[in-house]
């Protein structure tokens, strides 16, 4: 038979109570309501999913010219080669070797058409994310998290606001004048019972 002694009873009972205590205490203090500068940079960044690589689209064809062969006009489908900044740009991207311009003749009906066409050399390939069926996606830089520059938090509505910075690193050719000075954005974060979220 279990005997107990009069005086380990309560003391365990105060053990057990002193315990439970101070684990109550520890989990209050683990659910801050301070929004720390590097718990603000973890959310945004995993919100924003940073750093994160930044494309252009690069159109394989642009229409030159049509012509129709008798008095109709021909249906323009496509991008012009003689848009503004186009011929510029694309003949920018030929001289850097990061592509080569080419021309190609179609005839459909009583329509001609000359296309200027646009593929990618050895050098350019080297920042290619897709090719799609019309188009490439090129790779122009990195989106980077900063620093967080400032964090007001209003108490009273369990709200936050956290001033942080991106930049634009690892810029290729395809870039053109990026700046790579730091951008100034603003994320606003709520207190749940779980902790802080992005808005």
């Amino acid at each position: 038979m279990l005997k107990y002694n009069s005086t380990t009873l309560p003391t365990t009972a105060k053990r057990v109570f002193k315990m439970s205590l101070a684990l109550a205490t520890m989990l209050l203090c683990s659910c801050s309501n301070d929004l720390s500068r590097q718990k603000a940079a973890e959310l945004i960044a995993r919100q924003q999913k940073l750093p994160a690589i930044e494309t252009i689209q690069l159109g394989k064809s642009y229409l030159k010219e049509s012509r129709h062969d008798s008095w109709g006009v021909c249906m323009v489908i496509g991008d012009k080669y003689s848009d503004s900044g186009v011929k510029e740009r694309l003949d920018g991207l030929q001289a850097k070797g990061l592509i080569s311009i080419g021309e190609k003749k179609q005839h459909e009906g009583e329509c001609n058409y000359v296309w200027a066409t646009v593929e990618l050399t050895d050098e350019g390939k080297k920042y290619l994310v897709k090719d799609g069926d019309g188009e490439y996606q090129i790779k122009v830089n990195e989106l980077t998290f900063g620093e967080i520059t400032g964090i007001q938090i209003h108490e009273q509505f369990k709200t936050a606001e956290a001033d942080y910075t991106v930049r634009k690193i690892n810029l290729t050719p395809f870039g053109g004048n990026i700046s790579t000075a730091p951008m100034n954005r603003r994320a606003t974060f709520a207190l749940f019972d779980d902790g802080w979220r992005i808005k």
